[in-house]
């Protein structure tokens, strides 16, 4: 049976582009190895995510009144966020079968190019296509080897954890396991090479984030280099630059990821990952590679963003967009961070606190800043807060979509929202704008 799409790796990249190839009416299978859902949904952001959600809303003054021990209750809730990952595999699966899409279940080989097809061998099957899609993803690597020395997908596969961690990174992965382990009482030391921690991310985001963690007792050694990690069976030693060594049960090393080469398939590469076009397309026209792979951005709203264009380029209904101006990111820490394009010469600011629905729920903390670069159109916008992800998607179109300052100031919102926070930035910019044009 011949298909028009097949797809190898079932993470964020690799299930959009099944879906939207599915939806279009191109037959297609999806290939994975291990299972279903990959890095994005069984250990990466949405798994972050889950654990945190229900640390989110927890009353632990309430908790202290009642004599529970609330580091005990946050234990039982990490314990239940992993075992809830476990049901994301059967979620989607009906999902893909939904859109008719076929699975196979069994590590993707590359075979050949014939004429008009790629042939694939897969769970004992020879499986033959017009195009491939390779979205076989990145795996954390370590600098050091040792059982009590893993990485992120290792440590949220554990529902116990020991009384102290040692998390080596201090970027976007570091920092999101940091916030759970200081929440469940761990004590955490995390260690950065760096002189700040999510480097690239501006620093107003950063700082609450930094302070809550260390409100929970986690150290931040920043400026500090990792010489050795030596596991002793027990315990690791920890060898710090300019601090001497240091032992803990478990080490934990994020930020080293290595591309996931699917076997047989021969493309050209660039420092370990697949060099595709603005339309996804290798140095094969039959094959694409979507997700991080192909080492545009390894974040799985990218994934996303490039696997559900694919159904539409397999199906010559649009040219992709590999590049995009705004790519919307997410850190899922507490609080959250959100950002959309990037700063500009102008600013303005508003906080959450400040508006009626800011009001209504408690909020005290949390605020929006939009960025201009001409004084005139939106170029970014960032905001940290309580689930500020969940507002970001149309804001990226925004500034996507090069609206002004003035056209942004007549969106209609919802009253109240904390989305009118957003509005009052807006006003915040065009006033400073005023201001600065003034002097």
């Amino acid at each position: 049976m011949k298909y028009d799409v097949i797809v190898v790796g079932s993470g964020a990249g690799g299930y959009y582009s099944a879906i939207s190839s599915g939806k279009r009416g191109l037959k297609t299978v999806l290939i994975e190895g291990e299972e279903l859902g990959g890095t994005a949904f069984r250990w990466g952001s949405l798994a972050v995510k889950r654990i945190l959600d229900g640390f989110r809303g927890v009353d632990e003054e309430l908790l202290r009144k009642l004599g529970v021990d609330i580091e005990e209750h946050y234990r039982g809730k990490y314990a239940q966020g992993v075992r809830d990952m476990a049901y994301i595999e059967g979620i989607i699966r009906r999902k893909l079968e939904k859109a008719g899409v076929e699975v196979v279940i069994g590590k993707g080989r590359f075979v050949e190019e014939r004429e008009d097809e790629v042939v694939v061998e897969a769970g004992g099957r020879v499986i033959e296509g017009k195009n491939l899609i390779v979205a076989t993803g990145s795996t954390g690597d370590s600098l050091w080897r040792g059982e009590r020395i893993i990485t992120h997908r290792e440590l949220l596969a554990m529902e116990e954890l020991p009384e102290r961690i040692c998390i080596v990174g201090g970027g976007v992965e570091g920092i999101e396991i940091a916030n759970i382990t200081s929440y469940i009482g761990i004590e955490t030391v995390v260690v950065e090479m760096e002189e700040s921690v999510l480097k690239g991310t501006e620093n107003n985001l950063v700082e609450p984030v930094v302070e809550n963690l260390k409100r929970r007792g986690t150290e931040i050694y920043l400026n500090t280099r990792v010489e050795e990690c030596i596991d002793l069976g027990d315990r690791v030693r920890v060898s710090l630059e300019n601090r001497g060594e240091m032992e803990f049960p478990l080490v934990v090393v994020t930020g080293i990821r290595t591309s996931n080469m699917p076997e047989g398939v021969d493309v050209e590469t660039r420092e370990g990952y697949i060099v595709v076009d603005e339309n996804y397309r290798t140095s094969n026209e039959r094959i694409y590679a979507v997700g991080d792979i192909n080492g545009i951005m390894g974040m799985a709203n990218a994934a996303r963003y490039q696997g559900e264009q694919m159904g539409e380029i397999l199906a010559g209904k649009a040219e992709g967009r590999a590049y995009p101006e705004s790519l919307s990111r997410a850190i899922y820490t507490i609080p959250e961070i959100a950002c959309t394009g990037f700063e500009g010469e102008y600013s303005g600011a508003a906080y959450f606190a400040d508006t009626f629905r800011g009001f209504s729920k408690g909020v005290e903390k949390g605020f929006v800043v939009v960025y201009s670069n001409d004084g005139k159109t939106i170029c970014g916008i960032s905001m940290s807060g309580m689930d500020v992800s969940e507002y970001l998607g149309p804001l990226g179109y925004l500034v996507d979509k090069k609206v002004t300052l003035e056209e942004a100031r007549k969106i209609m919102m919802a009253h109240p929202t904390m989305m009118e926070a957003f509005h009052d930035a807006v006003e915040d910019a065009i006033k400073s704008i005023s201001h600065r044009k003034c002097q």
